[in-house]
């Protein structure tokens, strides 16, 4: 069978060899009637040409005659100029003569011509001789051409009249046959469109609509009609449309069923947020049946208190290209509520609203009974831990009473235990502060340099007790920040990388302006050590809650794994970043970086 390609190609070619042929014979025959009417131009010239010898020589002869009779040079001028002209004309007629128009006739009057010039050139010179008998018999013999010529030129005309009107004859029938040729390419023009059409149609366009049906069944779902037979392209597509059809059915399928079988609610609303479609876990979910559902106003379905900002949600959901995030609690059918999380998006094509709704009363139970264990930590324990510490201050003081050397030490280790757990209670709160929204950064000017001297001046003693050396490379540069909250994450650092590093080594604290962006830039602070530096699996767990990193060979360093959770927070609150490089066994580079100005953030935010 055919390609589609060379169907499509025999379609142009046929009828363009079709046309060429007409035109051919077209342009065959108008050069035939070209070449018939310069044929007739040139029998007819001839025919004027004869006539015009014809009366040039008896005009000559009359004019010699006259000049012997009367000896008038007025005649004798006119015998020579009419020479002249006579073999100008017979010059002229014998060009046209030449080739497939020269006839015998035509070569007899030529030869005639010839002799009655030659005839004059001889008689010319009878204009001063006295009248003799060889005049006399050149006279006759002129007399006796002039007959001939006569009679020679008659057959002449009658025979270019033949010619003329046969070549006119020929004209009309290649006329005719031109306008024959043109008719006939004009109905066998109609005769091959309607031809191409019905091949067009009963092969090609039967078949694209097949395909055009198909596809369309493919987008909205309904099955595909029989394939098409053959091996051409068009029947190749559409078993590439078929195994397309059967690809998507199996898609749907899968979708279908992860859908109908997750615990997620997912519906359709309408631009009323009337229920268009939902799957099978909003009947574990409420209680409710599906098709109690289907055509509910799923507003209806919330919190009287929730329902006004829900709405508002749904309406900016209509007007936004992207996602809309929002919280609200769904009725249950047995009345109570359920805390669910929406993310909607608007479909503009079907006008429908897309819901996945996640039931996260679970989450929000663990988040109140967090609180309740943060206000029970803030209260309950950091309270009388406050208190303990301030009796144990009391013991050290001898205001109990005196005490040896043993009852000291246990106090002192008590108060450093105290100590501890109220550090720690205080860094899980700000942790949490900063988790939930209320970390407060209260902002002032300062510069780069008073920052880092307060921090390295905190953490000195602690160095020189290992004898490690601390080293700067930094210039005093203005800052907006809350002070206070970065010398925390300052000392944080610079304690980490002295308790990290081995005695008699260097901690250098760096600082510089850098361009992060194009015409962005942040000030960046590190703090470099020659410690143990951290294994690679563990670095992304560096800042995260709860979570100490040692390395391999030095073990875990005491401690309650916030404080860098709590560095983290502050940087972002900054609006900054903070990060880790290390080379296990070369030491670490702990870096963040924030914005050189805060203005758009007011005081105590």
């Amino acid at each position: 069978m055919l390609r589609t390609t060379h169907k499509i190609a025999l379609l142009i070619i046929v009828p363009l060899i079709i046309e060429l042929c007409f035109l051919g014979v077209v342009m065959s025959t108008v050069d035939e009637l070209e070449k018939d009417r310069m044929a007739e131009s040139r029998a007819v010239e001839s025919l004027v040409y004869v006539n015009l010898i014809l009366n040039d020589t008896w005009n000559a002869a009359g004019s010699m005659m006259m000049f012997k009779a009367t000896q008038t040079d007025r005649f004798i001028l006119e015998f020579h100029d009419l020479n002249n002209v006579l073999t100008g004309h017979a010059t002229k007629l014998k060009e046209l003569l030449e080739g497939d128009t020269e006839t015998p006739e035509a070569r007899e009057f030529l030869s005639i011509v010839e002799d009655i010039l030659a005839t004059f050139k001889t008689t010319s010179g009878m204009i001063d001789d006295e009248y003799e008998v060889s005049n006399v018999r050149l006279i006759g013999k002129l007399r006796t051409f002039i007959k001939e010529l006569n009679s020679t030129g008659l057959k002449v005309i009658e025979q270019q009249t033949r010619d003329r009107e046969r070549y006119q004859k020929k004209q009309v029938l290649s006329r005719s046959r031109v306008k024959m040729v043109l008719g006939s390419a004009a109905v066998a023009n109609v005769i091959l469109a309607v031809t191409l059409a019905i091949i067009f149609s009963l092969t090609f366009a039967k078949r694209f609509k097949v395909l055009m049906d198909n596809t369309m069944n493919i987008a909205i779902g309904k099955p595909l009609g029989d394939p098409l037979t053959g091996t051409d392209e068009l029947a190749l597509l559409d078993t590439v449309i078929h195994n397309l059809s059967t690809e998507l059915e199996i898609t749907r399928e899968k979708e279908r069923a992860m859908i109908d079988n997750t615990a997620v609610i997912i519906c359709s609303l309408n631009e009323s947020y009337r229920i268009t479609e939902v799957n099978p876990a909003v009947e574990i979910a409420t209680g409710y049946d599906i098709a109690e559902l289907l055509g509910s106003n799923m507003v209806s379905m919330i919190h009287e208190d929730d329902r006004d900002r829900v709405f508002d949600r749904l309406e900016n959901c209509k007007n936004s290209a992207s996602e809309i995030e929002f919280e609200a609690r769904l009725r249950k059918k047995d009345g109570r509520f359920l805390s669910t999380e929406w993310n909607a998006n608007w479909a503009a094509g079907s006008k429908s609203i897309f819901c996945v709704i996640h039931d996260i009363t679970q989450r929000k139970e663990a988040e109140r009974l967090k609180q309740e264990v943060i206000a029970m930590v803030s209260h309950d324990l950091r309270a009388p831990l406050t208190s303990l510490g301030v009796i144990l201050d009391m013991m050290m003081e001898g205001i109990v009473g005196e005490l040896n050397e043993r009852g000291n030490r246990l106090v002192r280790l008590a108060k450093q235990s105290v100590s501890s757990l109220i550090t720690m209670i205080n860094d899980l709160l700000d942790v949490e502060r900063y988790e939930s929204g209320g970390l407060l950064l209260n902002y002032e000017r300062t510069t780069t340099d008073e920052v880092l001297e307060n921090a390295i001046g905190m953490i000195k003693p602690e160095a020189d007790k290992k004898q490690i050396r601390i080293e700067k490379g930094f210039e005093s540069q203005a800052i907006r920040l809350d002070p206070e909250r970065i010398n925390r994450v300052l000392v944080n650092l610079l304690s980490n990388a002295v308790k990290f590093s081995p005695e008699n080594s260097c901690v250098m604290v760096l600082c510089k302006h850098i361009e992060i962006r194009r015409d962005e830039f942040m000030f960046e602070f590190k703090v470099i050590d020659e410690g143990p530096g951290i294994p690679a699996e563990k670095r992304k767990l560096v800042f995260e809650k709860f979570k100490q990193v040692g390395s391999g060979s030095e073990g875990e360093k005491k401690g309650s794994g916030l404080g860098l959770a709590i560095c983290k927070a502050i940087v972002e609150a900054h609006g900054g970043e903070i990060g880790v490089e290390s080379v296990a066994g070369a030491g670490s580079t702990f870096w963040f970086r924030i914005p050189p100005d805060q203005e758009n953030i007011p005081e105590g935010n």
